[in-house]
């Protein structure tokens, strides 16, 4: 299914996990989300309605509609979060928790893809555009020294900056303030979980 395909409000559900043979449900979208977020079923658990004609993971029909708008609340693009929670999905797996995606907003003069930073249970990433792919860059926690926003009083947009325990450091410039206020309370909580 598309992307950016909606699926309709009403829209009926069944479940097969993994290793069962009968299939549960029915299932709204909002008790999907749930479910998905409880542990309950699986990304990769398969999932039915009427109009698919076939039974498929969840992840290629469903996690991309509604599991990213959790991560949307910041008025973050809705395509750049889908390929970000992708990526990282094919990388490191279902397991891999994300807590949050910001993502940086176009400036007067933009060319290529916008980058985004991922906060996940284990790590932090940066998403690049270049030439045309998605590119990941992953830090451990262990590995981040530091990480703040960094932005003038007064204006909308600041830098994301990053030490690393190695000595270099880097900023993720044009994030909005919701999401950069977002992004060091998120950081902040990991870090000081993983001590």
């Amino acid at each position: 299914m598309d992307d950016d395909a909606e699926l309709p409000e009403y829209q009926i559900f069944s479940i097969l996990r993994q290793g069962e043979e009968e299939p549960i449900g029915p299932y709204s979208q909002n008790q999907i989300v749930r479910l998905l977020n409880e542990d309950v079923i699986r990304p990769s658990d398969l999932i039915y309605y009427e109009d698919l004609g076939a039974w498929k993971p969840i992840r290629d029909v469903f996690e991309i509609h509604e599991g990213i708008s959790n991560f949307v609340d910041e008025g973050q693009d809705k395509v750049i979060v889908g390929e970000v929670f992708r990526g990282i999905q094919q990388l490191f797996g279902e397991h891999e928790q994300v807590f949050y995606i910001a993502v940086q907003e176009k400036g007067p003069i933009h060319l290529g893809g916008l980058s985004a930073i991922a906060l996940t249970v284990s790590r932090l990433l940066v998403a690049h555009h270049k030439s045309g792919k998605l590119e990941l860059e992953a830090h451990l926690w262990p590995n981040v020294g530091n990480a703040y926003m960094n932005r003038k009083p007064g204006q909308s947009l600041g830098n994301f900056h990053v030490d690393l325990y190695s000595g270099t450091s880097f900023d993720v410039e044009r994030i909005p303030q919701l999401q950069l206020e977002r992004l060091e309370q998120i950081a902040n909580e990991i870090r000081a979980a993983s001590y």
